[in-house]
């Protein structure tokens, strides 16, 4: 019989912690590895490769026809990572690339219309606005500080990028939704499901 103040009862205890460590190690590591491979088998896809080239025609295009790469955006006006990257990112993409021939940018409209009430409202007017040869500047003044995205706003917005407001207001009227809801069709068929 082994008294606790006897050295085996110590060299024992200290070698069933050891043992009841590594049993708790190894069943961490069997459920994690069980929560990590069950989140990768239910997880959704990624954006696919296209097996062709998607069209780019008669969307919102910087840079220049010559460059090898084109940068396709999917784009929320009501988002805020979108915003950010309007304002943080994109300027400096923009120089280092765009402005150097290296990159075209294209612009998708992608309305998250279940979170920002106002997305598809500020989509179509800056489509209103590209019809006039303004996207890119409406874009601009859209981003710029907080989102201001009612009517009036965007209104105010149109006037001051300097857009004819007869033809502003009769393109809100509906001329603008079928070009975004054909950009929302692309990035469904892409597997885009965020901006």
């Amino acid at each position: 019989q082994i008294s606790r103040g006897d050295s085996r009862w110590k060299t024992a205890r200290a070698v069933l912690d050891v043992l009841a460590t590594g049993a708790m190690l190894v069943v961490a590591g069997v459920l994690v590895w069980g929560v990590v491979h069950s989140r990768r088998a239910t997880s959704p896809p990624g954006p696919v490769v296209p097996a062709e080239p998607v069209s780019i025609e008669g969307i919102p295009i910087l840079g220049q026809a010559s460059a090898k790469v084109v940068l396709v955006e999917f784009s929320d006006f009501e988002c805020p990572y979108c915003r950010q990257f309007a304002s943080q990112v994109l300027p400096d993409l923009k120089r280092k690339y765009v402005d150097t021939g290296l990159v075209r940018l294209a612009f998708r409209q992608m309305p998250l219309i279940g979170i920002h009430p106002h997305a598809f409202r500020a989509a179509e007017a800056t489509q209103c606005a590209d019809s006039q040869g303004q996207f890119w500047s409406m874009h601009d003044r859209l981003f710029e500080g907080p989102a201001k995205l009612e009517d009036s706003d965007l209104r105010d917005v149109a006037r001051q990028t300097g857009l004819d407001m007869s033809r502003f207001d009769t393109c809100l009227r509906g001329a603008a939704a079928e070009r975004i809801r054909a950009d929302i069709a692309v990035a469904q068929a892409l597997k885009v499901t965020g901006t």
